[in-house]
């Protein structure tokens, strides 16, 4: 990253960034990051891999594949979060909110829907903090929700 950094600091229509090494060091910048986002990809950290794979699709000139692996670790994004609010939901619907809050914890609940039902497993154990957070984050980011007026006048009332 640092290497990238110093380099990229280049004025943009630099010679140097027409040379080998240039693109061997945004070569393995945009690869280190692929790479950080399949690690987090196995750990389950959602939040993680999206930020590297668009870290990496926004960089210009990278190989096809490097694009493809990206894409790849969003498009994979997008179904973990899906399954995991479909497990979530199963356990809400046998009133398992540590169930809930374990399956949409650490970055989880992508959603609406899934922040939602999150939110609701904190409140119902009683773990107000951590309901605050996500109910501040989900009035922040989906101010137009049915639900953000609810939660609005929740966080108010405290």
């Amino acid at each position: 990253d640092e290497a990238y950094a110093i380099a990229n600091q280049l004025p943009v229509d630099s010679v140097l960034r027409e040379t080998p090494e240039f693109g061997e060091v945004r070569y393995r910048y945009a690869q280190a990051h692929v790479d950080r986002g399949e690690r987090a990809l196995e750990a389950s950290d959602f939040e993680q891999v999206r930020r590297e794979a668009m870290l990496v699709l926004e960089l210009d000139e990278i190989t096809l594949k490097q694009r493809s692996d990206a894409k790849r670790l969003m498009r994979r994004v997008r179904t973990a979060s899906k399954l995991a609010l479909e497990r979530a939901s199963a356990c809400a619907s046998r009133g398992d909110s540590a169930c809930v809050i374990e399956v949409l914890g650490a970055g989880r609940a992508r959603s609406p829907d899934a922040q939602a039902l999150l939110i609701e497993a904190y409140l119902a154990t009683d773990d107000r903090m951590a309901a605050r957070v996500r109910m501040n984050a989900f009035v922040e980011r989906y101010p137009d929700d049915p639900r953000a007026p609810k939660f609005r006048q929740i966080l108010a009332s405290e």
